[in-house]
């Protein structure tokens, strides 16, 4: 029934009907082979995008981008050095320690930084802590 209504109103685009010789009922899509020119630009189309979009990235690869952050040192007075280390770390800062005396504050805890806190500096910059070894008269 189907094939007398594709005969009554003719085959579907781009469909031809099989010759009834080679035993088969069914219909084929009609081989169409693109044009020249269409092929060329659609080659030359394509090496275009992967030029432009490689090359755009070659480009980004190379180019830095520089952010620049800052906050404010922390206050570590009256922590031991380790605690000291844990904040200045997880506050983007690098640190250095050194020793002074003390006569106020007790042995082994942070007396001052440098830069003092609240200084804005620029996240990684190296902060020195200073722990107390004590009162001066009681250093060997």
């Amino acid at each position: 029934m189907v094939t007398a209504g594709i005969e009554a109103y003719g085959s579907p685009a781009g469909l031809q009907r099989p010759a009834k010789s080679d035993g088969q009922d069914l219909q084929r899509p009609a081989q169409r082979r693109p044009a020249r020119g269409q092929t060329s630009l659609a080659f030359a189309l394509i090496v275009v995008v992967l030029v432009f979009g490689l090359g755009g990235l070659a480009v980004s690869a190379g180019t830095r981008y520089v952010v620049t952050r800052s906050a404010p040192v922390p206050d570590v007075t009256g922590l031991t050095g380790i605690g000291a280390t844990y904040v200045l770390d997880d506050h983007g800062f690098r640190w250095r320690s050194d020793s002074e005396p003390s006569s106020t504050v007790p042995w082994g805890k942070v007396t001052r930084t440098d830069p003092p806190a609240g200084t804005n500096l620029r996240l990684g910059q190296p902060v020195t802590f200073y722990t107390s070894t004590g009162p001066e008269d009681q250093q060997p």
